[in-house]
């Protein structure tokens, strides 16, 4: 509670606006044109949808603004435009840059400037080596801490094991968040594989892994390599274990008997109830034509995030300490389309993760599932 009061003490460099309110200016570089222009879209599709709303409330005492560069996913540009926007003496804030290349080098300049920068990069190694940047994003590390955590837990599960492409960074961070569960009495085997190799031998892989005998295998690789490695695993090698897949297999797929009983684990699924029935998700569809996806509500979330950190302030000037701040805070996850909750000590988002499982050729969704320690 004091460091939610503390929160209320820290806000924006604020300018008067002819509507009466004060003005907040946050500052934004993100890819609009090029490679990152179909998210950055539905980011700011959500954005000014939540703005649309929040600036309309005549309780609150504010008027959020954006001021958006282009930097064509130019980690260069990124630089620039963000010391553009730091320059310019009106921003109070940086949020966004999903790209992980381009915040590791927003990071710096937010710093230099002494700006708090919310970064929408899931890489944890952005938070690292400076004090001004928190993760809004969910990141494989949790991602994978939460899995192991939900074997454990809730199927009673002790004997874990993961197979993963070491070739891909998210998957080497996952595994690591899955392998850091061992310190509550899990036993954890991890089994890399080069994914880049077209002749890669995934039955030595599994093979190495049944020696473990293990209860749940949890697959992350890329999903054209799902088939090969339960066919494997449950065929060839008669593997008696629970299995989960990092993503949803092909539809085209889905109705293989190898894949029944299979558990998904995803940071977000798009079609669960929940979603499909907010009022987020039927206004966006109504006013942009098209269904909402993950960044479509990340981009409404960020807003909803700097409306709950503004409202009722007293006009107080956003600094960098506003990040040691909010580190530790609840937030009210119902509020939120990603069911945030709050940063951990670390600068990361504490979101749940949602559990599938295929039957039948059906995907079902078994519900979100969260610890906070």
């Amino acid at each position: 509670m004091k460091k939610f009061v503390l929160v209320i003490l820290l806000l924006a460099c604020i300018l008067s606006s002819c509507s009466g309110k004060n003005v907040v200016i946050v500052g934004i570089a993100e890819d609009t044109s090029t490679n990152l222009k179909n998210i950055t879209q539905n980011l700011n599709n959500g954005r000014n949808l939540a703005l649309s709303e929040i600036n309309s409330n005549k309780d609150f005492p504010y008027s959020i603004k954006l001021k958006i560069i282009d930097t064509m996913n130019s980690p260069e540009k990124t630089a620039n435009a963000f010391r553009d926007l730091c320059n310019s003496g009106n921003v109070s804030i940086l949020i966004g840059v999903p790209s992980i290349k381009c915040s590791q080098v927003a990071k710096h300049i937010a710093n230099l400037y002494g700006k708090p920068f919310i970064s929408l990069a899931f890489d944890e190694k952005v938070i690292e080596n400076v004090d001004n940047v928190l993760l809004f994003n969910h990141n494989p590390y949790n991602v994978g801490r939460l899995t192991g955590l939900y074997f454990f837990y809730v199927l009673k599960k002790n004997k874990l094991a993961v197979l993963y492409d070491d070739s891909v960074s998210s998957y080497i961070s996952t595994a690591k968040g899955f392998e850091d569960i061992k310190n509550i009495g899990a036993n954890i085997a991890l089994e890399p594989f080069d994914g880049t190799n077209s002749s890669v031998d995934l039955s030595a892989h599994l093979d190495r892994l049944k020696l473990t005998n293990p209860e749940v295998i949890f697959i992350l690789s890329d999903s054209t390599l799902y088939y090969e490695a339960l066919k494997i695993a449950k065929d060839a090698l008669s593997i008696n274990a629970i299995f989960a897949l990092n993503d949803i297999p092909d539809a085209k797929s889905l109705n293989d008997s190898i894949f029944d009983n299979v558990y998904v684990i995803l940071p977000f699924y798009e079609r669960k109830e929940k979603f499909l029935n907010s009022t987020f998700f039927k206004t966006y569809t109504l006013k942009f034509g098209i269904e909402p996806d993950l960044y479509s509500a990340l981009g409404y979330d960020e807003i909803v995030l700097l409306y709950e950190i503004l409202y009722n302030n007293k006009l107080n000037a956003i600094d960098k300490n506003l990040i040691s701040v909010l580190k530790g805070v609840k937030f009210n996850k119902d509020k939120f389309n990603t069911s945030f909750m709050g940063f951990d000590e670390k600068g990361l988002a504490k979101k749940p993760i949602d559990i599938l499982k295929i039957s039948e050729g059906n995907i079902i969704y078994s519900g979100e599932f969260l610890m906070d320690n």
